[in-house]
């Protein structure tokens, strides 16, 4: 996914995607989605929830939705975790699963050959909500500040304690640096008690990495099972145990990537199937397998990606209305 801007999946019907940013550095926002120009004004548009959805956050999707249905507007929301979904339907909240890891590329996000230098890797922003401390215990540990994409007012340095010895790159990397940097490790770690879908979960354990994670909310979850994911308490020592503990079974990494590839072709299916009925009744018809395109392979997702800035501009240089959020 990309940020601040629309996926545009019909242009006629117009039908857009947004990633809705609820999170900034321990805040929540109170309008998360990109501007929308007052001129721009699709019959569908899908949001991703990507952050945890508490009750009070809840009952602001429903007042959102309201708004967007007097504006003549279906607001669908996608929830990245099964447990907010089924609290949203009894909410009356309109949604769907769609959890953003659906987007991750598995042909980039792979199992890597070479030798494994550090017991554990953590990609995780220097903000406190990651808690880092957690992984003060591991001798040998790479950390990763995030990847290639909008960062804005993310960084906590001095509300992060940083583990003492750890390897860090302090650079945004692409996506394939990223799974370059996984391939170096045997472990990953999920230290939040609090977050959305987390990308980098799936990323570890697309590129075989098994994963030790604390307890947490939010639909990190989701693709973790018995074979791939060992749930610790959120103490240094026995998130130290838990790494040592996977290197010690050291589980088969292309198994590992074998059981998530499936779990997220069965997500896909459905994710596109639940968006495809609601274009359908709006008259928009790109075809299931065309969808599943302009959704889930990244070049033609970004080529359907339009800036909000460029949306605005294109409306104002049209003579359309001033844009508004």
């Amino acid at each position: 996914m990309r940020y601040w801007g629309y996926h545009v999946l019909s242009p006629e019907p117009l039908v857009v995607s947004a990633y809705g940013v609820y999170y900034d550095a321990g805040g929540v926002r109170a309008d998360p989605l990109p501007v929308r120009p007052a001129g721009f004004h699709p019959a569908l548009l899908l949001e991703h929830a990507s952050w945890h959805s508490n009750d009070w956050l809840m009952q602001r999707h429903l007042m959102r939705q309201r708004r967007f249905r007097d504006d003549g507007i279906e607001h669908l929301l996608a929830f990245n975790a099964s447990e907010e979904l089924e609290r949203a339907r009894r909410a009356g909240v309109h949604c769907i699963a769609g959890g953003h890891n659906c987007y991750t590329d598995p042909d980039v996000m792979r199992v890597m050959p070479g030798t494994r230098q550090f017991d554990a890797i953590y990609i995780a922003r220097p903000v406190a909500m990651k808690r880092i401390e957690l992984a003060a215990g591991i001798g040998s540990l790479l950390l990763l500040p995030g990847r290639e994409r909008p960062a804005r007012g993310e960084l906590e340095p001095a509300a992060v304690v940083m583990p003492r010895g750890a390897s860090v790159i302090w650079r945004k990397l692409t996506a394939k640096e990223v799974a370059r940097q996984i391939g170096r490790s045997r472990v990953g770690l999920c230290l939040s008690a609090e977050e959305g879908g987390m990308f980098a979960c799936i990323e570890y354990l697309l590129c075989g990495l098994p994963v030790v994670s604390t307890p947490s909310v939010g639909g990190r979850d989701e693709y973790f099972d018995d074979t791939n994911c060992i749930v610790v308490e959120p103490d240094a020592e026995a998130v130290r145990d838990g790494v040592a503990e996977w290197i010690r079974r050291d589980p088969d990494p292309a198994q590992i990537r074998r059981g998530v590839m499936e779990r997220l072709a069965r997500n896909r299916a459905a994710f596109r199937d639940a968006l495809y009925d609601r274009m359908a009744a709006h008259g928009a018809d790109p075809g299931r397998d065309t969808l599943y395109q302009r959704l889930f392979d990244p070049a033609a997702r970004d080529a359907l990606f339009v800036r909000q800035d460029d949306i605005a501009g294109r409306l104002l240089a049209s003579g359309g209305p001033r844009a508004t959020m």
